[in-house]
């Protein structure tokens, strides 16, 4: 009996990087495609293509002329607290903080996409909130505190269950 799931990972783990000068293709430019590309562009590769069914050229991702990604608005929901796995957290954390850093050069004029002003803006920043009939947090919820917290995100996840937590949120009027 072949072990295909084996065989496919000794093909990938002998797989040979592409040429930077390789025509390389994204499929899709919703936030993963447009995020990646430039990201490889940033890192050497001369020849990058992003291809989408919609027409973005024509509509500028507006949703009233057909967009219909969910990355084609200012609404983005980026959860970053996944209990104790890491990675996740970091990839989320360093996700906000790019999209700040978009916003950041719209505002300043060095990226202006077609469509788009220097007013406005690619993400905002909100809050979430959930609720529970519990008394008690789960240890999911907990865990998402404390590694939130080790990662310097402090006071960035708050359990009304928390006397200073309380205070904090009725100092943000929350």
């Amino acid at each position: 009996m072949i072990d295909l799931a084996a065989q496919s990972f000794r093909e990938i783990d002998q797989a040979v990087p592409p040429n930077k000068q390789s025509p390389t293709v994204i499929v899709g430019a919703g936030i993963f495609g447009l995020g990646t590309a430039p990201h490889l562009c940033k890192r050497g590769y001369t020849d990058v293509t992003v291809l989408d069914k919609q027409p973005y050229d024509e509509t500028l991702y507006s949703y009233f002329k057909g967009a219909d990604a969910a990355s084609a608005d200012m609404n983005k929901i980026v959860r970053s607290s996944y209990g104790f796995q890491k990675e996740y957290q970091d990839l989320s954390t360093e996700t906000i903080s790019e999209w700040h850093n978009w916003n950041a050069e719209l505002k300043e004029g060095v990226t202006v996409p077609p469509g788009m002003s220097t007013k406005d803006a690619v993400f905002v920043h909100s809050f979430h909130v959930s609720l529970s009939t519990s008394v008690e947090l789960p240890p999911w919820n907990l865990a998402c505190i404390e590694a939130m917290e080790k990662a310097g995100y402090k006071d960035t996840q708050l359990a009304t269950t928390n006397p200073r937590h309380r205070e904090i949120v009725q100092q943000k009027g929350l």
